[in-house]
């Protein structure tokens, strides 16, 4: 055998080497992560004492919430949970005709996904329709799609802080929330598993990193407010530990693949009902603290 052709066959054993010894180690890896999967709670344990007593409180505010595709399955989860316990706190869209008087839930998907700024403008617009009959507690939710590896995070963080500033000093008499930015899962394909394994940064591990940088900045500059903390609550597996890992030496939390309904970023109904609890939970922390600071002031 030539030369050249003795090079050619090595090139290829080598090639098929390395493509065979990936497949082995990424097969590996999706079994480890079969095998770590874990048992998540049912509706009624999620629903506990302390829930139920959130709902309660929940069910007399009157509030505002503006979402995409997660906060649509967060909401799915509230409808069960609210079921579950038995309370009666409507739940209605202000984009299809008039929303009900009194307490309610009231909800719109303004904005565009993986255009944060049109999401903002349509969360100020939508609420200024809101005026004659206005909620007491007021919040929206980013996608996981609006914060990428590619977002400036400074920028879109001044934008968000100048739009709640805004607001605030126009609604004066609405408690203004805060939404951490959900996250997205480490699942990916044979490439992806490839590179983690090589130590090599995936797409959209590098997207969570952002998340987590703006969902930190979040905390700290509203840290007063009420806030619903999503990437908590997304990341924290049923054994209580963190799905997370390090890329280039910082911290990118993640979807944990027990609450994932597809390999990105929505939720199952566990996922879903969790994010749920913690909504009752911020809404009727959120709204008591709002009316003990009007009563403090004299309002």
């Amino acid at each position: 055998m030539n030369t050249n052709k003795w090079a050619s066959l090595t090139r290829r054993r080598c090639f098929c080497l390395v493509v065979a010894a990936g497949m082995t180690l990424c097969a590996t890896a999706a079994c480890d992560r079969d095998r770590e999967m874990l048992p998540v709670p049912t509706v009624g344990q999620i629903m506990d004492s302390s829930s139920k007593h959130s709902a309660n409180r929940a069910s007399h505010a009157r509030v505002f919430f503006a979402h995409q595709s997660v906060g649509s399955n967060t909401l799915d989860g509230l409808k069960a949970l609210l079921k579950v316990s038995g309370t009666r706190w409507p739940i209605a869209s202000v984009e299809q005709g008039d929303p009900p008087q009194g307490p309610a839930l009231l909800h719109a998907t303004p904005g565009e996904n993986g255009d944060p700024k049109s999401k903002m403008d349509g969360f100020a617009a939508t609420l200024a329709t809101l005026r004659a009959d206005r909620p007491e507690l007021a919040f929206m939710k980013f996608c996981f799609t609006d914060i990428t590896y590619e977002t400036d995070v400074d920028a879109v963080f001044s934008q968000y802080q100048s739009t709640i500033a805004k607001l605030k000093s126009e609604y004066p008499d609405v408690v203004f929330g805060h939404v951490t930015v959900p996250l997205a899962t480490r699942v990916g394909g044979v490439k992806d598993r490839i590179k983690r394994l090589a130590g090599i940064a995936v797409k959209e591990d590098l997207s969570n990193v952002r998340r987590t940088e703006f969902n930190r900045k979040l905390r700290t500059a509203f840290a007063g407010d009420p806030l619903l903390d999503l990437e908590r609550v997304e990341s924290t597996r049923p054994d209580g530990t963190r799905e997370q890992s390090t890329v280039d030496g910082a911290t990118a939390y993640a979807l944990a693949p027990e609450y994932a309904s597809d390999p990105w970023g929505h939720l199952n109904a566990p996922g879903a009902q969790l994010a749920a609890r913690e909504l009752l939970r911020f809404v009727a922390d959120g709204v008591s603290a709002g009316r003990a600071g009007q009563a403090a002031d004299g309002r």
